[in-house]
């Protein structure tokens, strides 16, 4: 009873606007009605918390609850249902539409990371991720890249056990003041690259021969990949990126950082474990976007390997 009467506390002073005390209900049927009323209000809070501590009504009030308006309520009833009936409330908690709410992400995404079933996970992740963002202005390329530790449907704790500066020095370069690079696959891998520049990744372009150059331009690099032994993934991390950034490794396309240009001094990561070839030479490119001022790749990018 003590753990009830903390909840309802806890409900009713989540959203400070409501501001009323609690409602009393001396039968289920009027708190149901209530509650169906489905719209957040102390009301309805204290119809749930009545409900929820019938045992005959409670299931049916988690239930209700997993896919109505008032997000205090989602919370509730995803992480007490879960705890009370473990994974046989998964199957209910698919009826969820994709959730964005802030209070219930956390709770959603921490009984996702608790499911054995990998099959559950994924399903009830694809409810929790909801819609893929759409491309940017210049965002002709898009691809939706997850990082191992921010991946719903892998249950392990993940952590970089070893990482892997690339070489600061002799990259190859080249501008792309009409966009073209893409329709011509300057990120092929056996790409002609003997007429393009050598330039650092330490500093940006303008120093190194390229002054007042804004727009595209790209950067290509081979390196050795180790075997994979204990890893379960790799990532790349790219430290400083000036400003707008778009991947390709072995001719895979990964993803992009296309955030405009407040993004310029905003670390950024791309998974690999999939398109990585282990104990070979890759082969990565980067084309990078520059609006104003200095541009390109100013800090080398690492690889990080994963477990």
């Amino acid at each position: 009873m003590m753990k009830r009467i903390s909840l309802l506390l806890a409900v009713l002073t989540a959203i400070p606007f409501f501001a009323a005390p609690p409602v009393a209900f001396k039968n289920t049927a009027t708190a149901w009605k209530v509650l169906k009323k489905n719209a957040p209000s102390v009301a309805g809070r204290s119809a749930y918390i009545r409900l929820v501590s019938d045992e005959k009504e409670r299931e049916k009030a988690w239930i209700w609850a997993l896919t109505c308006a008032d997000p205090v309520l989602r919370r509730d009833a995803v992480g007490a249902y879960f705890r009370a009936k473990g994974e046989a409330a998964v199957e209910k908690m698919l009826a969820m539409k994709p959730e964005e709410d802030e209070l219930v992400r956390p709770v959603l995404i921490d009984v996702i990371r608790q499911i054995k079933s990998a099959q559950l996970r994924r399903r009830l992740a694809a409810k929790v991720v909801g819609p893929v963002k759409q491309p940017t202005k210049r965002g002709e390329l898009f691809r939706a890249n997850t990082r191992l530790k921010d991946d719903l449907t892998y249950d392990h704790e993940v952590e970089t056990f070893r990482r892997i500066p690339l070489a600061g020095e002799n990259w190859k370069f080249r501008t792309d003041k009409e966009n073209q690079g893409v329709k011509k696959k300057f990120f092929a891998p056996d790409l002609d690259e003997s007429a393009w520049k050598k330039i650092s990744v330490e500093k940006n372009w303008e120093v190194q021969g390229f002054p007042d150059y804004d727009g595209y331009g790209w950067y290509r690099v081979s390196f050795k990949m180790p075997e994979k032994k204990e890893a379960a993934g790799a990532e790349f991390c790219f430290p400083l990126v000036d400003e707008e950034a778009w991947i390709w490794l072995n001719g895979v396309y990964l993803g992009q950082r296309a955030d405009g240009p407040d993004a310029w001094n905003k670390p950024f990561y791309m998974d690999a474990s999939k398109e990585v070839l282990w104990g070979k030479v890759n082969q990565l490119t980067i084309r990078v976007f520059d609006s104003c001022k200095a541009g390109g790749i100013c800090r080398p990018p690492q690889l990080h390997l994963l477990r």
